[in-house]
């Protein structure tokens, strides 16, 4: 994956469609949730029309992973990313947090039985309580304040 910044970019692109179109920036009533901060003022597009707009934590998480995989990338294929050092902090504090926060307790063992052709003894049998993302995704797409064209590479 790290061998070449192309591939690494298509398997990025393949993660796109897991966030909603509106990369999880939603808008809301405000008076409906008085114990939010307010709403962030965003013109992610460039449109030159800022408007107001909430983030969702998992959509935040996904690109904060994405962007650190891309930069790494870029790293290991030799390109200078010390502009997005400050980023890069920000989402590794980012995903600690939301580890902390909502982190999966799921108790995992020795699945090596399950995949006996593979020679590593992955954590990846054991059963996990998960959210309906899909449902996520619906119910952000349609409190979505932008809709991102996939093109444009930004998860």
């Amino acid at each position: 994956m790290w061998s070449s910044l192309p591939l690494l970019e298509s398997i990025l692109a393949n993660w796109i469609p897991l966030s909603p179109s509106s990369r999880g920036l939603i808008t809301l009533p405000q008076s409906s949730h008085p114990t939010h901060d307010p709403p962030y003022t965003l013109d992610p597009l460039n449109t030159g029309s800022p408007q107001e707009a909430y983030m969702l934590s998992a959509p935040h998480q996904l690109h904060c992973l994405s962007t650190i995989m891309h930069s790494y990338g870029k790293l290991w294929n030799g390109a200078d990313e010390t502009h997005m050092a400050e980023h890069i902090a920000h989402c590794f504090d980012y995903l600690r947090q939301g580890i902390l926060c909502a982190g999966d307790v799921t108790v995992e063992g020795n699945a090596s039985w399950r995949f006996p052709d593979r020679k590593v003894e992955p954590p990846w049998g054991a059963e996990h309580m998960c959210r309906d993302w899909e449902g996520v995704r619906e119910w952000a797409d349609e409190k979505g304040v932008w809709e991102f064209p996939d093109g444009l590479g930004i998860l």
